[in-house]
């Protein structure tokens, strides 16, 4: 009986580093993807935001060449 207990109990001590070893790397494998969706996520919105910009630019820069043609007339005028 006792020897019993003792084989059981090595055994366990020889299992749980193991399945910790086994836990603890499924928990990084998860956090690393996680955090991999989240750069991603945020890559997509930067980039979003900076096509937003540029159009926004564009439309600018396209105002300041009409305000500057109209400028440009009404001296004439004057």
């Amino acid at each position: 009986m006792g020897s019993v207990l003792f084989q059981l109990i090595s055994i366990l001590f020889i299992i749980m580093p193991i399945a910790l070893i086994i836990i603890i790397s499924i928990y990084v494998v998860r956090t690393v993807r996680r955090l991999e969706r989240r750069a991603d996520e945020r890559l997509k919105i930067e980039q979003k935001v900076l096509e937003t910009q540029q159009t926004h630019q564009q439309s600018m820069e396209k105002l300041d060449h009409r305000l500057t043609n109209i400028e440009k007339m009404l001296k004439e005028v004057d």
